[in-house]
């Protein structure tokens, strides 16, 4: 066995169980989710993956939280 948790691993079409996790799908004409992609989108540019990866946690919780959904929707 190569070393990787194979959970960690697996990619399918579950998207609980894929690796990285898929980028979350915004709300069209809501402003924070419009700011906070804006947010990923300049971090990712100033080549910050860590300050993109909390843009899109930030996301998903105010998805979850104000829009009720779990997205887990856009591929990139």
């Amino acid at each position: 066995m190569s070393g990787v948790d194979p959970h960690l691993a697996r990619q399918g079409d579950d998207p609980y169980m894929s690796f990285p996790l898929r980028a979350p799908e915004p709300v069209p004409g809501c402003p924070e989710c419009e700011r906070l992609v804006c947010a990923e989108k300049l971090a990712d540019q100033q080549g910050d993956p860590s300050g993109a990866t909390d843009e899109r946690v930030r996301l998903r919780a105010h998805l979850a939280g104000v829009h009720g959904a779990p997205s887990l929707g856009r591929q990139r």
